[in-house]
């Protein structure tokens, strides 16, 4: 039994050594597309609070609150504020035509009257506040006004999600300068202003937001999330699924020439042989996963990337490489038997894979898919499998987390292997 396992592996040896395409296929490709779309996505991983952009600020204003409102703007780290273009002043009409150009991400326009509009409003609210109380209020220290807006022209092909942070940022500072107003209307309403200077924003800023992780920091381990935690296992199960492509056009070949009934008619057990070919593929399909973890870990910091963070279970981590492994192999098995000609199986493996991984979030996450998508892509391997590396990368988590998604893969596994003798056998009568 032994003799016939250890010649089946290295028959399968001298045969994929020899398919040159089918090496680059399963070795160099994976490389490449795990360094393009890590870089590709890189922006997007990140949150927007972490760029800089360029934008163009128009004060039309020119009063207080305007330039209190522009000075935020240059001091925080988000924006790059830019009132001229080529040492030429800016209007709103060149303004628009360089957003709209993509010159610059977006514009600023303050209207005129900005400063006035606040401090009415803030002199209203402190007014009214000092009514309620039943206290004397200034009803001369605002007049009539009308609505005004801040607008800001974005360019064209900005995305729903930049446009809400940008938004965000705005109104976020916006309010913290309102309120500065208030502040300041109700001390000198109170009579205050003179003694003690107002009442200072920051004085009273007791809670602030801070950020912390989902998980115990106790073990040095932080939650992560960019393009290269998601992109390098994504892609690599993406890769091992490829293992389609190889082994499909073996079984092909071995039917054509005739020495799959070779095989068969040989003395002994068909299923030794056929175990010999699985343990082989999954033996490439392990080597993939390993080369594309030190690639993670050691070539994406060559590119300015941050480096892959594999979590602390290492061996949950194998365990689960050797389940997609198995997974890939048996569905790569099953193609090359069911389909006649290579063209078959090798149009329908790639398709197929395509759209498995689609469905399976390795492409994008599937939280972000409609909700019919992210049902069909739970019955995808290549869900389960990278649900199962997230949950060891990013959640930190052990063995006994991941044994749900471990199993679906196995049972996934046996599933195709039975499915692929059935037809073999029936082929065969």
């Amino acid at each position: 039994m032994w003799l016939r396992l250890t010649a089946t592996i290295k028959k399968e040896y001298l045969t994929l050594s020899r398919d040159k395409a089918g090496l680059a296929l399963l070795f160099f490709m994976p490389l490449t597309l795990i360094i393009l779309m890590a870089l590709i996505q890189d922006a997007p991983f990140k949150d927007y609070q972490e760029l800089k952009f360029d934008i163009i600020v128009l004060d039309n204003d020119q009063k207080e609150i305007s330039q209190q409102l522009v000075d935020g703007l240059k001091k925080t780290k988000k924006f790059s504020v830019h009132t001229t273009y080529k040492e030429k002043e800016l209007n709103e009409v060149h303004a628009k035509k360089l957003v709209n150009q993509g010159k610059f991400q977006f514009a600023i326009v303050i209207p005129k009257g900005t400063s006035l509009q606040v401090q009415n409003n803030s002199n209203k609210v402190v007014a009214k506040l000092l009514n309620s109380l039943g206290m004397p209020s200034d009803t001369n220290a605002f007049t009539e006004s009308h609505a005004l807006y801040i607008e800001i022209i974005f360019d064209p092909t900005a995305k729903s999600a930049f446009k809400i942070a940008i938004n965000n940022a705005m109104e976020k500072l916006v309010a913290g300068i309102e309120t500065e107003m208030v502040l300041k209307s109700m001390s000198q309403q109170l009579g205050t202003a003179e003694n003690d200077n107002g009442l200072a924003f920051d004085q009273i800023r007791s809670i602030e937001v801070k950020e912390k992780a989902a998980i115990d920091k106790s073990n040095g381990l932080t939650m992560i999330t960019n393009s290269v935690q998601h992109n390098v296992p994504a892609w690599t199960i993406f890769a091992m699924f490829f293992i389609v492509i190889p082994l499909g056009g073996t079984i092909l070949k071995e039917r054509e020439d005739g020495s799959l009934m070779r095989l068969k008619i040989m003395p002994g057990s068909y299923t030794i042989l056929l175990l010999g070919k699985v343990l082989f593929y999954v033996g490439v399909c392990f080597v993939q996963f390993i080369l594309m973890m030190l690639v993670g870990i050691f070539t994406m910091p060559l590119f300015g990337l941050p480096s892959l963070q594999l979590g602390h279970s290492y061996f949950a981590l194998m365990v689960i490489a050797i389940a997609i492994a198995f997974a890939a192999t048996s569905y790569g098995m099953l193609i090359g038997t069911i389909f006649k000609t290579p063209s078959q199986s090798l149009t329908f493996g790639s398709v197929s894979v395509v759209l498995l991984s689609a469905v399976g979030g390795i492409w994008v996450p599937l939280y972000v898919m409609p909700l019919v998508i992210q049902k069909i892509g739970a019955f995808s391997p290549l869900y389960w499998g990278l649900n199962g590396i997230n949950d060891l990368f990013l959640r930190h988590e052990g063995l006994l987390f991941i044994l749900p998604q471990v199993l679906k893969l196995l049972g996934f596994s046996a599933l195709c292997i039975f499915l692929a003798q059935w037809f073999e056998k029936k082929s065969f009568q």
